[in-house]
């Protein structure tokens, strides 16, 4: 496969940049540029140090980010992981389409919302995320997600 095929393969891999703004109760964290293995240790402790604050919510904010691959999900998802321990949430801010199709692809969309904007992931509204192919219910993504929650395996009973 080539760079064509692949739309989340940075051509022109641009430097990763990460920035904390401490409000509060709250953290924004930006992250742009590529964030590619060699950096993503970047982004994953910032995430776990940021999460581990006691905070309500941890926005991360994508509007920059033009690249990201496996080890950076993995940061993103131990960031998560740490606000859950502490009792606060991870809120995502205005993915490219690449990116948030990968996070649906990848059904990270159902640990943390997306949000349009800061202001609207600060806030409590929860109905101000924006929706993802799994809120319509023709979706390729949805058909596969309600098919994969009804499959059911078999349970052994104890021995």
């Amino acid at each position: 496969m080539n760079a064509e095929t692949l739309p989340c393969t940075p051509v022109h891999e641009t430097p990763f940049t990460i920035r904390v703004d401490r409000q509060a109760d709250a953290a924004v964290v930006y992250a742009g540029g590529s964030c590619t293995m060699t950096v993503s240790k970047r982004l994953a402790d910032t995430l776990r140090e940021v999460g581990g604050e006691n905070l309500r919510v941890v926005v991360l904010d994508l509007t920059g980010l033009d690249f990201i691959e496996s080890s950076g999900l993995g940061g993103i998802v131990a960031g998560y992981l740490r606000a859950r321990l502490h009792k606060g949430e991870l809120r995502v801010v205005n993915p490219t389409p690449d990116i948030r199709k990968l996070l649906e692809m990848t059904r990270l969309v159902q640990l943390f919302p997306i949000y349009p904007s800061i202001e609207a992931a600060l806030g409590d509204n929860v109905a101000a995320r924006m929706p993802s192919t799994a809120d319509f219910p023709d979706s390729k993504a949805s058909s596969a997600a309600r098919s994969a929650s009804t499959t059911k395996t078999p349970v052994s009973p104890p021995v």
